[in-house]
This record gives C-alpha cells, structure tokens and sequence, in this order.
C-alpha cells in the first residue's frame, strides 16, 4: 500500500496461511485480517475462504473457544454464499476439523455434513470417524466403519477405508485397554486387505503396535508377554514376505513389546524383556535405546520373588545397567528407580544396604538423584542407614539437593 500496489486476493491468502505457521494465533487477530479482505472489494475464490478456515481448524479451535470459532465458521459460510463461491471439500473438511476440535458431537457434524451439500471425501469420514471415538461412542464408530467397508465393497466408486481410518478405530479401543476389540478391528482391516489387495489398506506397524499396547491391562484368556511377541514375530514376519515400509518394525513398536512383558504375569519375564533387546541389537538398522533396556529394568523390578531367584533377577538387573555402557547410551532417573526397586525386594538386609548404597552412589556421580530416587532409598533402608545416606541433602534443611549429586 506504500508503494501504491493494492493486494489481491493472493496476498490475503499468502497473509493467512503465515498465520497458519505461527505458534499462536488469536481468532480476533484472524477476523482482523478476514474483515480487511472483505472491505477491500478484491476479487474473491474459494481458495482464500479455505485457508481463513483452515487456520481456525488447525491453530485456534478449542473447546473454550466453540462460540466464537463456530460462529466465525457460520459468517465465512455467509460471505461465500452472498459472493456465490462454490464449497468443495476443503471448505468441508475444514468445518468438520472446527467442529471436531470444539468438542461437537458426531450428529452434529453429519447435520453439517448434509446441509452443505458437498461431496465428502475419505478425510471428512475419518475426521467424523475419530470424533465419534473422542466421544467414546465406540459401538457408533465401529458401525460406522463397518458401514464403510460395506458400502465400497458393494460399489467401487464409494470412498475406500484405508490403514488410516482402521487405525483410528483400533487407537480408540487401545486407549481403553480393549485387547479384543483392537483384534476383531484388525481382522476386519485384513479381511478387507484380502479383497481390495492395496498396500494402503494393510496393516503397518502403528495398527500393531496399538493392538500389543492394548495389551497392558492383561486377561485371563491369555499371557499378555506370550501374546505380545507373536504379534512381534508376525509384524516381523509379514514385513520379510511383503516388503512394505509401513510395516518395517521401528523402536516404539520394540519397546511396546518390552513394556507389555513387563507389566505381564509371565513367571520369566525379565528373561523374555532381554531377547526382545537382544533381537535388536541382531537388526543392522537399529539402535537400543535407554527406554528399551529401562524397559527391561522394569520388568526385574516387578518380578514376583516367587517366581524366580531373587539374586539371579538382580545380577540380570547389573547385566542390564553394563549394557549402557556396552550400547553407549545413557541412563537416566528411571533407570535407577528401576535398579534400586529391585534391590528393595532382596530379602537379606544386609545384601539389600549394600546394593542400594553401591547404585545411590552411582547415581550421585551420574548426577541423575532427584525426589523420586531418594524416596526409594529411603524406603528400601532401614531408618538410621537412610539418614546417614541422605544426610548432605536433610543439612540443607531439603531445600535442594547438594551440588555433587
């Protein structure tokens, strides 16, 4: 405008989606912009009313905010029926992500759905998708779902389901420790790969890694560490016969396994945890990592003392920490918490003292004491023998730690 050029409709868009870059970005600051545009008489398209909604979706919809972003939605959609610019499916995929993020439910957003009159699109299904899951309208999405699979199958021109929409389903049932459900997702999700024979409809690692992390609340019809690495050796499996990147094994899905062995109530679980380390290390294109053997230190902590020799879980325990120093990695808080809660169940007093003051020391010249690590020494020794170990840190009146640790 110094220079006497007037913006057009491009600038405004470039404008808009700087703001959808930024870290924070108010609604009112968005309207600001939004007005300018509507007062400068520039020729208007879709494109521009696109980006203004796509920044509400993405950068301010809130449940705090539902008011002013649905109403701010509604004036968008007036100004581009008064100036006859046509919706598409950005336009809708965008209200559907407003409208999800300011906490409407999933008939609100098929009503949406339907009054704009727009050909939906696989995003807008799975956006009403993971609303109905938000909601914890589980029997509704999976109906959903199903409904979906039905409809392409009965005609290919309808829009196909892909690992994306199955995973979201199988995320939610996850989240709710819903083993069976995760499952009978999964199948269907094969099934359906069995049909449409698409790589985009197989299942990849995130589907089984949420499917094992179900896993941690355990049943009674199987082993929970048993159950977690035959879905292992099947991802595994089924990545050396097809080849697809999506189902190349990664560390998260190593140290899902690791985990739900170590919350398991298999008798040798400490022993299981340490093959799944050791079948990365056999990987040419994977590292340990400080959550895997943590993982592992985790799972001697927890170990029932019926269920194997104290003394050898620990000694499995000090092979674990050696490792650190094998791998070059570095441990951390957790990494002693874990150490010294299996110490704590050692049953000979005096075995017990002198592990958990050898591993306090260690931590201090790791410098890794806080709260949580005083607090098992504290609870593993007896009275006077944890004051005189904690005792540089009760003189500073436990204010803070001293200096050394």
């Amino acid at each position: 405008r110094r220079r006497g050029v007037a913006p057009d409709v491009i600038s405004y868009a470039t404008v808009a989606r700087c703001y959808g870059r930024c870290s924070f970005v108010s609604l009112d600051s968005l309207k600001g912009l939004y007005r300018r545009m509507m007062d400068s008489g520039v020729v208007l398209d879709n494109a521009v009313f696109n980006v203004i909604l796509n920044v509400v979706a993405k950068k301010i919809a809130a449940p705090r905010r539902c008011e002013d972003c649905v109403a701010f939605m509604s004036e968008v959609f007036d100004d581009m029926k008064s100036n006859e610019i046509k919706m598409d499916k950005y336009t809708l995929n965008s209200s559907l992500e407003i409208y999800h993020k300011c906490g409407k439910d999933g008939d609100e957003m098929l009503k949406l759905l339907q009054e704009m009159d727009v050909s939906a699109s696989l995003i807008s299904f799975n956006i009403i998708l993971k609303n109905l899951c938000k909601q914890d309208r589980m029997e509704e999405a999976h109906t959903f779902l199903q409904n979906m699979v039905t409809k392409y199958i009965k005609d290919n021109q309808s829009i196909k389901p892909t690992v994306d929409t199955f995973n979201t389903l199988i995320n939610a049932y996850s989240q709710q420790g819903n083993y069976i459900k995760c499952e009978e997702v999964l199948a269907s999700m094969q099934d359906f790969h069995s049909y449409d024979n698409d790589p985009a409809t197989n299942p990849d690692r995130i589907s089984y890694s949420n499917l094992i992390h179900s896993l941690r609340h355990g049943s009674n019809e199987f082993d929970t560490a048993t159950r977690a690495i035959q879905l292992l050796d099947q991802v595994e499996a089924e990545y050396d016969q097809k080849g697809y990147e999506s189902l190349k094994p990664d560390s998260t899905l190593y140290n899902i396994v690791i985990n739900a062995i170590a919350k398991s109530h298999h008798p040798n679980k400490a022993h299981e945890a340490l093959k799944i380390v050791d079948r990365i290390t056999t990987r040419d294109d994977f590292r340990v990592t400080t959550t895997a053997l943590n993982g592992v230190l985790n799972a001697c902590a927890y170990s029932n003392k019926t269920d194997a020799n104290e003394l050898n879980i620990l000694a499995l325990a000090l092979d674990v920490y050696k490792r650190f120093k094998t791998y070059r990695i570095r441990p951390d808080q957790i990494t002693f918490m874990m150490l010294l809660k299996t110490c704590v169940n050692l049953s000979d007093y005096s075995q017990k003292k002198k592990y958990i003051l050898t591993l306090f020391r260690e931590c201090c010249v790791q410098g890794l004491v806080d709260e949580r690590i005083m607090k098992e020494v504290w609870g593993g020794l007896k009275k006077d023998d944890a004051q005189k170990a904690l005792g540089p840190y009760y003189k500073q009146g436990k204010k803070k730690l001293p200096m050394e640790w």
